[in-house]
Parts: C-alpha cells; structure tokens; sequence
C-alpha cells in the first residue's frame, strides 16, 4: 500500500505563473507543515491528492491528515465509501484523531457479498449453521433485509461495506 501524498503549491507563485510545490506525504502533520514553511510567500493550497479522497483546496490539516491515517488503516475503497455517506461537511472540524474514531466507530464491516453478510447476521442470532439449514435459508436476501438497517455501499465485484447508521 502506497502512503496517501498531497501536491501543496506556492499561490503567490502560482499567480506569478510559476509552479512551486512538493509532494508530500499526508499522514503527518508535522511534514505537512514544514512544506509550507519552506514555500515562498504565504499563501499556499492543495492542488492534488493521491492515494487518497480529494478534499477540495483548502481543507484543514487535521482534515488531511486524519483521512489519510484512515486510508492507511482501512484502505481507499473503504475511505472513499464513508466519505461518499457521510460527506466532508460532517467531518470539518474534527481533529485528526476523531476522524479516525469517527470511520473506526461507523464500520461494521467488509463484505466479499451480499450474502457473506446475511451469513454473518444469521450466525449472530444463532441459527444453526448445517447443511440442512444452508439448503433452505436464502441467506442472500437475509442480507438484503439486514442491510436496511445500516448504511453500505458498493465496492465492486460484489464486494460491500457496511455502516453503523
């Protein structure tokens, strides 16, 4: 897994026409910080994002750093779907260490199916798992019936995570 990267440019050189910026990595504050010191002028704004949810221009520090902690523990697709629910508003604001909480509280889980997840569900109120029960029980749409209580999205291939409403 790649470390999420954010491209921070000069704007007093970037409205002189001139591009100075660095790459930097995302998850430390502290980095982040030092670029904009060693930037001329004193204005300055993120052009890029990789690795990692964009986050508009002028996000906060807290706001960069504590999406890109959650992509390096969870993962982009992950990351990418909490946004998508929750949206940034809800998480300006927030320091670092409660946007990690915030994704670390609302995730339920990772699913390779719609029925994985039934399964699951169907275990947790200890339906016997036998044969005989897998033959009659439509896990699938146990699932599907699960899911309207909690928040998901679509990762691909059938994969889905699951939120905490």
């Amino acid at each position: 897994m790649t470390t999420p990267q954010i491209y921070i440019a000069s704007l007093e050189a970037y409205n002189a026409g001139k591009l100075i910026g660095e790459w930097v990595d995302a998850d430390c504050q502290s980095t982040i910080e030092d670029a904009i010191e060693s930037l001329p002028g004193e204005e300055w704004a993120i052009h890029d994002f990789e690795d990692m949810p964009n986050l508009g221009e002028n996000p906060s520090l807290d706001l960069v750093v504590g999406i890109a902690e959650c992509v390096n523990g969870h993962g982009l697709d992950i990351v990418n779907a909490w946004v998508g629910l929750v949206g940034l508003h809800w998480l300006s604001g927030m320091d670092a260490h409660d946007i990690v909480s915030a994704l670390d509280d609302t995730l339920y889980g990772t699913y390779e199916s719609v029925e994985d997840f039934g399964y699951e569900q169907a275990g947790a109120l200890g339906l016997p798992q036998t044969p005989e029960v897998e033959w009659y029980f439509d896990f699938e749409a146990y699932g599907r019936d699960c899911l309207d209580s909690h928040s998901y999205s679509d990762l691909g291939n059938g994969r889905i995570a699951v939120f905490f409403n």
